[in-house]
This record gives structure tokens, C-alpha cells and sequence, in this order.
């Protein structure tokens, strides 16, 4: 049975830079302050004895503070829509991308003049779509996507990218994005006046 084990973590997947090494009484350990990067760790343990396995196979983990980026390339703030809204742009980030949350909320108008005015807004913010990221190798996730919206009106559209330590974004927001949509002309089945 084993008593305690030997940890070496590596700071590059050949094994040559040791970045720590440790003898432990439990089967699990944690680090603090850990510079962001991937690391390969492996572990073997001592009975009381003190004979020794052989390494384990090398284990690797990832740390990653950073949230992607994303930016919108359509819509354009203040622009009219007609059939659907063309909902598109690109995220980065250090480790990659796993999927992108888009999100509407009603855009208000701002109002007023001067000192008395009060900002332009966007209401609650609900979701769309999330579009995942089916190539996370390929940095810049490029995404798009056609929104069709409930109704008429005027809104503010989200982006939220997530990357694969599941960090995710403050947001970019597109603002006064004017959906008018298209309304066929009602007719009569007979083309007549009815009756």
C-alpha cells in the first residue's frame, strides 16, 4: 500500500524544465499564484517500505486567467434590417474558444439635452443562440449567425465568448440595431373584395 508519492510538474511537454517537485502524504495537492501556461505532471508512489512504482503516465493541465475578446464585424450600430439581423464576428483568446453566447435586449434611445440627459439603454438581456466552436485549433473563432427577432422594434445585441477554462467575457454590445421586418400584403383568397 502506499504511504506517500512523488510529484514532479514540468513547465514544457518534453519533460526537461522542472517547475516543481514534491513528496506528498495525500493523493491530491493544490498551487496558488501559478503563472498562466500549460504544465505535465506525473507521480509515483512509495509503500513503507520505500519501493517505488514507476512514473504514471504524464498528466497535463492548463492556467488561465485571461477572458477571450470578441468584436462584432455586422451589424454596424444604427443600422435597419429587413428579413433577418446578420449577427457576426470573431473572439480570441490565449487558450482558445469554446463557444459564444449571443443575447438581445430592447435598445432605448437616449433622451433629453445636456446635463438633463439620460443615456441610451438596453433592457434585460436574453438569449439567442450559443454557437460552439467546432475547430478550438483555429484562433480566430469566426462566427456568424441570421437572427430573426420576435417583433418589430429596436435592440441591442451581446456576444459573450467563453474559452475552454471557462472563462468568459465582459461583453461587446451592438446598440440601436432597428429590426422592421417584412410583412406580406394580406389578399383575399378569391383576390376579390370579399363577401
Amino acid at each position: 500500500n502506499a504511504v506517500n508519492y512523488g510529484l514532479n510538474v514540468f513547465s514544457d511537454e518534453n519533460l526537461a524544465t522542472l517547475w516543481d517537485s514534491d513528496q506528498l502524504s495525500a493523493t491530491t495537492t493544490a498551487y496558488s499564484d501559478v503563472d498562466e501556461g500549460a504544465y505535465w505532471w506525473r507521480v509515483k508512489a512509495y509503500d513503507e517500505g520505500s519501493e517505488t512504482s514507476a512514473w504514471s503516465d504524464v498528466f497535463k493541465f492548463t492556467v488561465d486567467d485571461t477572458v477571450p475578446e470578441s468584436l462584432f464585424t455586422s451589424p454596424n450600430e444604427g443600422t435597419e434590417w429587413l428579413d433577418f439581423v446578420d449577427v457576426a464576428g470573431e473572439s480570441n483568446d490565449n487558450n482558445n474558444v469554446d463557444f459564444v453566447t449571443l443575447s438581445f435586449a430592447t435598445y432605448t434611445p437616449a433622451e433629453g439635452e445636456g446635463e438633463q440627459q439620460i443615456p441610451a439603454s438596453c433592457g434585460e438581456f436574453s438569449e439567442i443562440t450559443q454557437i460552439e466552436n467546432a475547430d478550438t485549433g483555429i484562433l480566430p473563432f469566426v462566427w456568424d449567425y441570421n437572427w430573426t427577432p420576435g417583433g418589430v422594434g429596436d435592440y441591442c445585441i451581446k456576444a459573450s465568448a467563453t474559452d475552454l477554462a471557462g472563462n468568459a467575457e465582459a461583453s461587446p454590445i451592438v446598440m440601436n440595431i432597428q429590426y422592421n421586418g417584412t410583412t406580406p400584403a394580406e389578399e383575399d383568397d378569391d383576390g376579390g373584395g370579399g363577401g
